[in-house]
């Protein structure tokens, strides 16, 4: 490389670096969190919580970082033009190209380090934090007492303690174990405590009773000073971890081995896995595609650091009423950015929602584009009462505030429950279709005035006079020489109104004027996420952000196109 292209380089990776560190440490604060009942139901130390938290910030790095360069890439290019050092660069001869080439060479080796943290990093991570959650669970005094709740640690066991101090006594312990022919035996106890005798787990209990209920209907009371119970037959702990489909290596996902029947039950889900992993960090596909992503899910149940727990969670506080959405797991298979309000996975409608936004947005700036180029050609070639009519329409159009006529036409054709027809199409008012020609229509003025300009400097040009003089009909005027030389206003025209477009979209499916149920788009999802704002805020902030970086992308492209497509528009240094 250059010296001025390793300056380049330079200004981009420190940007990326720094990028990466705050969204990464922003993340795992986040992980830290939801992974806070180690400490606080499990009782483990903090070195356990630590190691925890520290293995999985592999995965959240891999997640980061094309955000992290997608972030770097626009703010060096702001600064690459603030400065004019983009000028300068131009001025000493490089192409686009050389001036590209640092950013495409960093963009290579954050894909190659993406790939060894999905393929080798992030397993090997994985794999001890299996082994760390494997040890919690086998804590016999973890498994089946949490102070102050009904715990269920094996089949038909029910275990209740009132507390539980820092050395390991129990107070007023509730045990209930139902025999397989149809009886129970609860064991009820004013003291206990766990032990160790002969090697094997035993629960010493003191002051208690043992209440035996036939299957015939007899009870049995046997009171004791001290009674020791055998843990063995009570708890099924496993004794060989069992990795997940994330926990495995690409070899062991591809190829695995089919004598286990855990293996050959989910050869799909290790097949996916291994696609999925290839694919980073392009994994919309394999996390978007499930059967019905809209449906809610009340009473459904996910893993977190390998347990299940329910998606709707009891709410906070001293009397923990309602229900809280499960919040971001950072695991993109099981409710990566948590739940919303109707259990439904945050990540799935993000990605679903990001379809639908950019559906509209392009869709209507392209409609919005052609329609108001072909009404400037008219205008601008016919002149006279045909501009000076089109023109007034435009204008009257032009006054009326955008998101008000917006709203005023959504709740019109949204109140036709049989559909609204154009022509022979009966549009229903679910359809993305709808807020798409809504849109479009509000923004032709806004298209056709600079279109128009343009026609107008171009129709008296000598070519078109010469073309008039060889007997040229007005349609082959307007479309052979007059659209190719105003065609590049509206393609540069056209990625910033997709920006616009996409913003009045958000605010008016925000408002619940704009897409309908079943369909999501990034602003329903916000205003979906506005009663969560306090408890799970990435509800409402990951479309939001998304929101942002696309429309920025957007306008970074339309500046690109003019420079590409408006000589005039640049700085030349001669």
């Amino acid at each position: 490389m250059r010296l001025i292209q390793r300056y380049l380089f330079r200004q981009l990776l420190g940007h990326t670096l720094v990028a990466t560190a705050a969204l990464t440490g922003v993340a795992v604060l986040t992980a830290s969190l939801s992974a806070l009942d180690i400490l606080v139901n499990d009782r483990q130390s903090p070195v356990i919580f630590a190691e925890v938290t520290l293995l999985a910030t592999p995965q959240i790095i891999a997640m980061i970082l094309p955000l992290a360069i997608c972030v770097a890439g626009l703010v060096g290019l702001n600064r690459l033009h603030t400065e004019q050092e983009i000028v300068i660069c131009f001025a000493g001869g490089m192409s686009r190209w050389r001036v590209a080439a640092p950013a495409i060479r960093l963009a290579a080796f954050v894909a190659v380090a993406n790939l060894i943290l999905n393929l080798w990093v992030q397993p090997l991570c994985f794999r001890e934090m299996r082994t760390v959650l494997m040890g919690v669970k086998a804590d016999i005094a973890t498994t089946m007492i949490r102070p102050g709740e009904f715990t269920h640690p094996g089949p038909g066991l029910t275990v209740f303690a009132q507390s539980m101090d820092e050395n390991g006594d129990i107070k007023n312990l509730f045990i209930d174990k139902a025999n397989d022919k149809g009886g129970s035996t609860t064991y009820m106890a004013a003291e206990a405590r766990i032990a160790k005798r002969n090697g094997a787990p035993v629960m010493i209990l003191h002051d208690g009773s043992i209440q035996q209920f036939s299957k015939a209907g007899v009870l049995n009371v046997l009171s004791f000073d001290e009674n020791i119970q055998d843990l063995r037959p009570f708890l099924a702990i496993e004794s060989q971890v069992l990795y997940h489909p994330s926990d495995r290596y690409l070899h062991e996902l591809f190829f695995p081995d089919l004598r286990g029947s855990w293996e050959r039950a989910n050869l799909k889900k290790l097949y996916s896995e291994g696609n999925g992993r290839l694919a980073a960090p392009l994994y919309a596909h394999d996390i978007a595609h499930i059967a019905n992503p809209f449906q809610p899910n009340l009473n459904g149940t996910t893993l977190v650091n390998g347990k299940t727990v329910p998606v709707m969670q009891q709410g906070g506080g001293l009397l923990k009423l309602g229900e809280t959405p499960i919040g971001p797991t950072l695991d993109f298979h099981h409710y990566f950015l948590g739940a919303d309000n109707t259990g439904r996975d945050v990540m799935t409608l993000l990605l679903y929602g990001g379809r639908a936004s950019l559906q509209i947005g392009i869709a209507s700036a392209v409609i919005c584009c052609v329609v108001a180029t072909i009404v400037a050609l008219v205008a601008g070639f016919y002149g006279g009462l045909t501009d000076t009519i089109l023109s007034r329409i435009m204008d009257i159009i032009w006054a009326f505030p955008v998101i008000l006529l917006a709203i005023c036409i959504s709740t019109e054709l949204l109140t036709h429950s049989n559909g609204m027809r154009v022509g022979p199409f009966v549009i229903n008012a679910s359809s993305l279709w709808v807020p798409t020609y809504i849109i479009a229509g509000i923004y032709v003025p806004y298209v056709y005035r600079p279109v128009r300009g343009q026609v107008l400097s171009v129709v008296n040009k000598e070519f078109v006079e010469a073309a008039i003089a060889q007997g040229a009909s007005n349609f082959r005027l307007i479309f052979s020489e007059i659209l190719p030389n105003v065609v590049s206003t509206v393609i540069v025209l056209l990625p910033l109104m997709v920006a616009t477009n996409m913003l009045t979209e958000s605010a008016l499916s925000f408002l619940s004027v704009g897409v309908q149920p079943p369909s999501v788009s990034w602003g329903t999802i916000i205003n979906d996420g506005q009663d969560l704002l306090y408890t799970r805020p990435w509800v409402s902030l990951a479309p939001g952000i998304m929101i942002v970086l696309t429309v920025l992308a957007l306008n970074v492209l339309g500046d690109g196109v003019r420079d590409a497509l408006d000589p005039r528009a640049k700085l030349r240094v001669e």
